[in-house]
């Protein structure tokens, strides 16, 4: 029992490190991820960038001088905001040098910079919440605007209901004039809701000198009927006062208000001018007393304030922020809760996710997601992985939400690229074009160049402003290709060239570009080389392999020598690329029925020619359905050189539960076994599809049993691997081989050295007996210590510090030296008698912790 809870004291301790550690690791991480928000929504009751929770005003007037006066920016539903600024902007010339209101730099105004912004983006600038005074009434916007140099950027004015719908709608694109002064805009509009916003959106120019500046914006109601707050804005036709009595005409009253912008004395009707402190209309009735009276006006009843279920008018608002003047069907998904837009995390996006999210937005049911890259500093609601739809959902608002909360970082914002709507076929006028390659970097990658002998022949590259995949893919396919690796490639070229396509459109399902939405120019231009269509286009099979072959077919690589014919037709998918929600796992070819499609349509599947080899022969295969709009799938052979074909089995394809895999296989037949034939698998759509959505059938593991491929299957993938075991056996024997080899070298080399070095010594030993010199040895005479007894396993002697003798005096007394060989005092013959040990030498040994001398010296030449 105590052991149990030691264990389990350790194992919480152990828990409470790990989360502590987990913890200061957070904290000390990356500062641009954002820290996972899980909110409840709560409906029109939170403070949100549409200000539910104020209360609407009648009219706005803002100078921007004390502040913005309730003017927000919205966040994330845009590229970027409106500055707020007292002197000139920073692009030179290009702006005001001061506002409208003050004329000095103590005013304000709101402008947006086009030098830090790219063309086409645009920032959104949204008043306070606004109410109408009276059913049917209208409002007017009056602003200043200051616009100055080349390619001027775009101001519109829009309308917003953010309690009924999320989406602006146009009032007026503005046409602005060109000139270093303020110039006033009027515009006068009437709203469909009792309370609605102003927004002002300003697009940036292609140029740095596209800014655009506003000051003195006003939003005021044109009061016909009635009158609110103190009646500065009625503009009705009421000239009776008080008692009946008439009014006079404005005129005959030199008035310093008359002519002041906003009062609009008319005739003799009841007004109260701007700044007057009178509380409603009234009128002079005395022409000569000048005598006034309030008139018989009634005041505006405050209408009521309603609107949807939810916010923006939608249980889950979403919008796509696209640059129209670029890409307008390219943009960021951003999603409203919690009263702020945010974006949602690519993680866990599937197709049938786009798909849904590009319909609610109004496009075709189809695209694709691309990756941005671009860090912000906005929020990031919620992961793909947690919106659950099902396939027969129609928009992605009725997907569930849940939980809501991310951890991702802004660079993995969910963008899109999707498809606009289908133009019926019948409206597409088609021309036939010839298209290759150019400036290749190798045999499959350059510049798309078209030519077309209808009207003439001409010849030119294709110049597109925007371009993607999908039109990467058809041209390709068009070539002899399986489809596209990519669309934008950087070509080594410096010419232009002339221009004889300059806007195309493809589904990506088309087998040739005349099927697409394709332009020419209408004058002669030229493309720069870097605004060339150029692709890198994915080339067919060359090889096949048992799992990979035309009798069985996996589509792992390619088409396995299938052709395919008609338009639309079967198209190969190859994992990273697809046009439907299919699975998304699989290899697999796909004959797409495209929306706007009224008459049926075939796409056929044709093989390599065959022998027969078995008794007989049938095909099988697999296949997916994403819609009940194909009727049924035909099996069909045909003899080599002949122009017949005879059918062996029709396949109605029932209707059946979508978005899954079914098996199927043909009946029997019984080819001749002395001819090639192939074999033909027929798709064929429903004279009245039930869809007007694109609807898409797949295929996959066709099998035919009992033939032979007249083609040749290449090597087996049991030969493969019979031929990777043996290389890589007969690798490893050479490496084992090599090693062998050099440790015998070794052992070789090491014994001739051994017997090198014994005969060195026994020629040493046999020099020295032959010179008749007597080797010095010390007291104890032992062969054992003998230093040069080169047989003897015993190292050298070791030898004290420092070694001194006492000397008595005598000249010829000898001294020892400190390596035991005796040396003679003075002027000695060097013979054997002088070199006696001195054994009444007193040996001292120095400190030990002082410096060794030498060790001695054993060269041969100084016994000599």
């Amino acid at each position: 029992m105590i052991d149990f809870r030691q264990d389990m004291i350790m194992m919480l301790l152990l828990s409470f490190l790990l989360l502590t550690s987990s913890i200061n690791g957070n904290q000390d991480g990356d500062t641009n991820l954002h820290p996972i928000r899980r909110f409840k929504r709560s409906g029109f009751n939170v403070t949100s960038v549409y200000n539910f929770t104020v209360p609407p005003v009648y009219y706005s007037h803002c100078s921007f001088d004390n502040g913005t006066c309730g003017w927000n920016q919205l966040q994330n539903i845009d590229f970027f905001d409106w500055t707020r600024l007292n002197t000139r902007t920073p692009s030179s010339t290009t702006g005001p040098n001061h506002d409208h209101t003050q004329g000095n730099s103590s005013g304000y105004y709101m402008y947006i910079e086009a030098t830090q912004n790219k063309h086409g983006q645009y920032a959104d600038l949204i008043s306070p919440p606004l109410l109408l005074s009276a059913f049917g009434s209208s409002v007017q916007v009056s602003f200043y605007y200051y616009a100055y140099g080349n390619n001027l950027a775009e101001l519109s004015i829009y309308v917003m209901y953010p309690r009924y719908e999320s989406a602006p709608i146009l009032i007026k694109n503005m046409t602005l004039v060109s000139r270093q002064a303020w110039i006033l805009a009027v515009i006068p509009f009437k709203p469909k809701y009792s309370t609605y916003r102003i927004l002002f959106r300003g697009v940036i120019g292609s140029t740095y000198s596209s800014d655009i500046a506003i000051d003195d914006v006003s939003v005021t109601p044109i009061e016909r009927s009635c009158y609110t707050g103190n009646g500065e804005f009625y503009h009705g036709t009421i000239r009776t006062a008080v008692g009946g009595l008439s009014c006079e005409p404005w005129s005959l009253f030199n008035t310093t208000f008359n002519n002041q912008t906003g009062n609009n004395f008319v005739k003799n009707y009841c007004r109260n001018p701007i700044g007057m402190v009178r509380n409603r209309p009234w009128c002079y009735t005395n022409s000569t007393t000048g005598q006034w009276k309030y008139c018989n006006v009634e005041k505006c009843i405050r209408l009521p304030i309603s609107g949807s279920t939810y916010p923006l008018g939608n249980r889950v608002p979403m919008a796509f922020v696209a640059n129209a003047r670029v890409i307008p069907y390219s943009g960021r998904v951003v999603v409203y809760h919690d009263g702020q837009w945010g974006t949602i995390c690519n993680e866990g996006l599937t197709d049938l996710k786009v798909e849904l999210m590009c319909q609610s937005f109004g496009f075709a049911n189809s695209g694709i997601s691309t990756y941005s890259g671009r860090k912000s500093s906005g929020l990031v609601w919620i992961n793909a992985s947690n919106i659950n739809c099902d396939p027969s959902m129609s928009t992605i608002q009725n997907c569930d939400f849940n939980p809501w909360g991310s951890s991702c970082s802004t660079d993995l914002d969910t963008w899109l690229i999707c498809r606009s709507k289908t133009v019926s076929p019948s409206t597409i006028p088609r021309k036939s074009y010839d298209l290759s390659l150019i400036n290749r970097k190798n045999t499959t990658t350059g510049i798309i160049y078209a030519s077309t002998s209808e009207n003439g022949y001409r010849h030119g590259v294709i110049c597109p402003r925007s371009r993607d995949i999908n039109d990467a893919d058809v041209a390709c396919r068009q070539m002899g290709y399986l489809g596209a690796y990519s669309y934008y490639i950087n070509v080594d070229s410096t010419a232009t060239q002339s221009t004889l396509i300059n806007s195309i459109n493809c589904k990506g399902y088309e087998n040739s570009i005349e099927y697409c939405q394709v332009t020419e120019p209408t004058t002669s231009n030229t493309c720069n080389y870097n605004d060339m269509f150029a692709v890198s286009c994915r080339p067919a099979q060359k090889s096949y392999t048992t799992s990979n072959k035309p009798s069985n077919c996996e589509f792992l690589h390619g088409q396995c020598g299938w052709k395919a014919n008609g338009n639309p037709t079967w198209i190969w998918y190859g994992s990273y690329r697809k046009y439907t929600q299919l699975d998304k796992y699989e290899f697999y070819i796909q004959f797409i029925k495209p929306a706007g499609y009224t008459k049926p349509i075939k796409a056929v599947l044709t093989s390599p020619y065959f022998q027969r080899k078995q008794y007989a022969v049938y095909v099988s295969y697999y296949y997916y359905l994403t819609s009940n709009d194909f009727e049924k799938i035909t099996t069909r052979y045909g003899y080599k050189g002949s122009v017949y074909t005879y059918s062996v089995y029709t396949f109605y394809v029932p209707r059946r539960s979508l978005y899954r895999w079914y098996y199927s296989r043909s009946s029997y037949f019984y080819p001749s076994r002395d001819s090639s034939f192939k074999i033909e698998i027929v798709c064929q759509s429903k004279s009245t599809p039930g869809s007007s959505s694109v609807g898409a059938i797949g295929l996959d593991n066709l099998y035919v049993y009992g033939v032979d491929d007249e083609s040749g299957s290449g090597l087996s993938s049991s030969t493969v691997a019979r031929i990777v075991i043996g290389c890589s056996v007969g690798f490893g024997a050479l490496i084992v081989y090599a090693i062998f080899s050099y440790a015998a070298k070794r052992r070789r080399n090491r014994a001739a050295r051994n017997v090198s070095r014994s005969a060195t010594s026994r020629s040493r030993r046999n020099n020295l007996s032959s010179s008749g010199i007597t080797r010095l040895t010390s007291d104890d005479s032992s062969s054992a210590h003998d230093p040069m007894n080169f047989s003897s396993p015993v190292p050298p002697p070791s030898y004290p510090s420092v070694v001194s003798d006492q000397n008595t005096g005598d000249p010829n007394t000898s001294q020892t030296s400190a390596s035991g060989i005796a040396t003679a005092s003075g002027n000695s013959q060097n013979n054997d008698s002088n070199y006696p040990m001195n054994s009444s030498a007193q040996t001292q040994y120095a400190n030990p912790a002082a410096k060794l001398p030498p060790p001695p010296s054993y060269d041969d030449s100084s016994f000599i």
